[in-house]
């Protein structure tokens, strides 16, 4: 056990011991007339007692030699003696421990208050050792009460070095006391864990733990000071109202965590934005039922307490924490003003892992966070899954972040706020999807040409735009255009009449420029075992309204990109996309790829490119810019002119932007703020096998599992964070049959950039709603992928990939029917691993488990000690020991 809190109160005084249990180490040494006892406390206790026995009975005042150190004399005791003892501490209130028993020897015998005081409710203390050459798991779980159960099972999940995360039982040993050898593990290997216990019908994890096998746990430095901010919530977490977002909230309907982390104590101060005024705030913690339970079955809290008050900000504690334990809490906000649309707030359940200074989601494993600690930590209702902000913004970038997002989903032509809510409140439902008149809205801003009325008509949810169908009027597809040969700076040419694209509305009743309508051709193959499957393969019709479009007129349609993560792209260091260039193939893997150098339009100069289907845009500020002028005929700071060709005598031209350099400061905070929902797969054996499946068919080599943003990323909240977007937002050649053969800048006709991965299983989510009020992950729409939406499946993406992924295309061709199952549940929603960084991590002999080069009898043995469970001896990598692995065993019988 860690030496925490004495270390902790002898560096912070007195404030590190209001309000929680005291905390105590101590020795006793011997004396020539017997033995001395020293305690060391908090500096704010006023009186110790202790009641030793022997010699005598009845309690002594221990002598107070300095703040925080009380001493005693015991005679008549020598070296071999027992001393028995417990201790009274005042600092006002009292508190008294059970008895010490202690030897005397020949020199000082250290003690603590956790030798004889169990863990507190919801605490636990836990160790690995190394007992007889052998890592032991060591595990003391806390003890009962305030309507906690006891612990029943305890089970730790761990990674060795670059290994795969396993799962195993501890073994009580004696009542409260845990044990487990790790018989996989050796001295000085790294580990990754934590612990699960079963506390009567509720699973409680820890926090994930990282150290060496062997050596000492390292401390932080208490305190650590942890901020988060939050918006207001309809509802709890598990209710439908949850997820989407609250009336007026680009008015004062946020607030901004400060967490206080002592060790064995936890300040939370909350502060509420001035826009709002706040009467009372109570605060609950410790969840007593699964959070993911039935539909509506709201998470309870054990603890309920009213936060003290002082104007905007309201404090309180958690009392008597261990490091390592998870703090799960929300808030609600009542007593508000009789005017505010509802009676009550809610927040987010809040899970803090006592000594990391970071939150995250209810569950520890690494995977299920593609953005660490800037994932959205709950998303009920997966409509909303790519609509939520960054945790970790920064309280102003809150703010900011809903000031964009008024004007992003303001209807510019209705004057309708977009801000939908949920389709169903429980099963009281459906509610209908009832629109406010948005504060941000001026009439006249549209046109004279335009997709949409609005940018979140196109990104659906923050998602993509709607799956085009046949026969359809493009809208949410763009069509741009262009003559041949390049502009400045490589930029495309506009066409004479029509700018840069075709717009198929008109904002003052005149006829649009023009429209494009597809229709599909149906391609008929097969795997190669045989299985059919069916392509579409688009063809496009574009008419211009005004003048004719020629033949060598450049057409390409693109459709509206999912928006969630752009943010955390953009903080990535230029630096690091061009190291993972490689224009020559010089490695030779058949994968040779490129960076788009693009015109910035702020810094008047050319530069990297990673936003757009071609890496075309160099920063989301442009990105919205363009957005605004090209698709709705907005101008701004950065497009100040109307889009329109040289040629065409309608087109007028604003005296001054319609968007002022605020608006776009703004709506640059939105689209930098949106995170990532948390994985719903990361502990599915068939997506750790589609890992696999994802490496051996080198869709690693462009889909990059993970990056870092850098020490000085715009917002605060993305600084030096590992991210795992799976792209390295670089262009490559995905041959003819994607091609659009529309240069742009230095990417080629049949180049496209790598289109991140995260979050894909949400997208058919955001584009439509719930089917049913039972379940929230039910329904949605068909979702579309690939640059201009022609695949309405992952398979299908993967199929239409030619040019430097035809070896990976074709991999995927050669699988199994379940392996195909398997890599789509990995696709879905990708995690990183060490198998795509370590190019040790997959033995050339998997089924060698003893790692004695030959494949045998021990080999066999593990397996069946291990059946059922995870890790070591899942030959297969699919998550679970089972009879497929004793297959594959008994192939590979004999020697490496």
């Amino acid at each position: 056990m860690q030496r925490v809190f004495t270390r902790l109160i002898c560096l912070l005084g007195s404030q590190a011991a209001v309000g929680a249990t005291p905390d105590y180490t101590g020795t006793l040494c011997p004396t020539d007339a017997g033995a001395r006892i020293e305690v060391h406390t908090g500096t704010d206790t006023t009186l110790m007692i202790i009641y030793p026995t022997p010699p005598g009975t009845g309690g002594w005042a221990m002598t107070h030699e300095a703040p925080g150190l009380f001493s005693h004399d015991l005679n008549g005791v020598f070296p071999g003696d027992d001393v028995e003892f417990s201790l009274l501490i005042q600092n006002p209130q009292q508190y008294t421990y059970p008895s010490h028993s202690l030897a005397l020897a020949s020199s000082c015998v250290e003690f603590e208050r956790d030798d004889v005081t169990p863990p507190p409710t919801r605490g636990f203390r836990h160790d690995v050792l190394v007992r007889d050459g052998t890592p032991v798991v060591h595990f003391q779980a806390g003890t009962p009460g305030l309507g906690i159960p006891e612990t029943t099972q305890v089970s730790v999940t761990y990674r060795l070095d670059s290994g795969s995360f396993a799962t195993t039982p501890l073994i009580q040993v004696e009542p409260g006391i845990w044990e487990v050898e790790l018989l996989d593990a050796i001295e000085g290997q790294s580990m990754q864990y934590w612990f699960s216990q079963l506390m009567g019908i509720q699973t409680v994890h820890t926090a994930l733990h990282e150290r060496t096998i062997g050596t000492p746990a390292t401390e932080p430095g208490w305190p650590l000071v942890t901020r988060q901010s939050g918006r207001f919530r309809h509802r709890h977490p598990n209710e439908w109202r949850f997820d989407n977002y609250v009336e007026d909230y680009g008015a004062g309907r946020t607030f901004e965590i400060e967490v206080t982390d002592w060790g064995n104590r936890a300040d939370v101060v909350v502060t509420v934005d001035h826009g709002l005024e706040v009467g009372k705030m109570d605060f609950k913690y410790f969840v007593e039922n699964d959070p993911y339970s039935d539909t509506c079955n709201r998470p309870l809290t054990v603890m309920n307490t009213v936060m003290q008050k002082s104007g905007n900000v309201f404090t309180g504690s958690i009392d008597d924490t261990t490091p390592g334990a998870m703090l799960d809490f929300d808030f609600a906000f009542v007593d508000l003003p009789a005017d505010n649309p509802v009676a009550i707030y809610y927040s987010d359940f809040y899970y803090y892992r006592v000594g990391s200074g970071h939150f995250g989601p209810e569950t520890p494993n690494p995977r299920a966070t593609p953005a660490g600690p800037a994932t959205t930590p709950n998303v009920f209702s997966l409509q909303f899954g790519l609509a939520q902000h960054a945790p970790t913004l920064a309280h102003n970038d809150l703010k900011q972040f809903l000031a964009g997002k008024v004007l992003f989903e303001t209807d510019y032509n209705t004057g309708d706020l977009l801000n939908l809510s949920t389709h169903f409140d429980c099963c009281a439902g459906p509610i209908g999807q009832p629109l406010a008149a948005s504060p941000a809205y001026q009439p006249g801003l549209l046109g004279p040409g335009l997709n949409a009325a609005s940018c979140m008509t196109c990104h659906a949810m923050d998602g993509r735009g709607e799956t085009p169908y046949d026969g359809d009027i493009l809208r949410q597809v763009a069509t741009q255009l262009s003559l041949p040969g390049a502009g400045p700076h490589g930029a495309p040419v506009p066409h004479p009449t029509y700018g840069h694209q075709l717009s198929p509305e008109s904002a003052d009743g005149a006829p649009p420029e023009g429209t494009t309508t597809v229709s599909y051709e149906l391609i008929h193959d097969s795997f190669d075992d045989g299985t059919p499957y069916v392509l579409r393969r688009p063809t496009y019709t574009t008419v211009g309204t005004d003048a004719p479009l020629d033949e060598d007129v450049e057409l390409s349609h693109r459709i509206a990109p999912m928006l969630a993560g752009l943010g955390m792209l953009e903080a990535v260091d230029e630096s690091t996309i061009r190291s993972l260039a490689d224009p020559q193939d010089l490695d030779g893997d058949g994968i040779s790829g490129r960076v788009n150098e693009v015109w910035d339009e702020a810094a008047q100069a050319v530069t990297l490119g990673r936003f757009g289907w071609k890496a075309n845009q160099p920063t989301l500020r442009q990105q919205a810019a363009a957005a605004f002028l090209f698709d709705m005929g907005v101008t701004n700071p950065l497009y100040p002119k109307d889009d329109c060709g040289d040629m065409d005598p309608s087109c007028g031209t604003s005296s001054e932007p319609e968007l002022t350099d605020a608006d776009l400061d703004d709506v640059e905070s939105y689209l930098r703020g949106l995170t990532l929902p948390p994985r719903r797969n990361y502990d599915d054996p068939d997506a750790i096998a589609g890992m696999h499946l994802f490496k051996q068919a080198n869709c690693h080599a462009c889909h990059v599992p993970r990056l870092q943003t850098r020490t000085n990323a715009a917002i605060s909240a993305y600084h030096d964070i590992t991210i795992e977007p799976f792209t390295d937002l670089l262009l490559h050649d995905m041959g003819p049959d994607l091609a659009d053969h529309r240069p742009q800048f230095a990417a080629s006709g049949s180049e496209w950039r790598t289109p991140p991965l995260w979050g894909l299983s949400y997208i058919e989510h955001a584009m439509g709603v719930p089917d049913t009020c039972e379940d929230p992950t039910s329904g949605g729409a068909t979702p579309n992928f690939l640059h201009d939406g022609r695949a309405t499946s992952i398979m299908d993406a993967i199929l239409w990939h030619g040019g430097e992924a035809a070896a990976s295309r074709d991999a995927v061709k050669a699988m199994s029917g379940v392996e195909r199952a398997q890599l789509i549940a990995f696709a879905a929603y990708p995690f990183d691993d060490p198998i795509f960084h370590d190019a040790g991590s997959t033995p050339a002999c998997p089924a060698d488990l003893t790692g004695d080069g030959t494949v045998a009898l021990d080999d066999l043995l593990v397996i069946l000690s291990r059946w059922g469970q995870s890790g070591i001896g899942d030959v297969d990598g699919s998550g679970q020991i089972d009879a497929e692995d004793i297959i594959l065993l008994l192939e590979s019988w004999g020697d490496c």
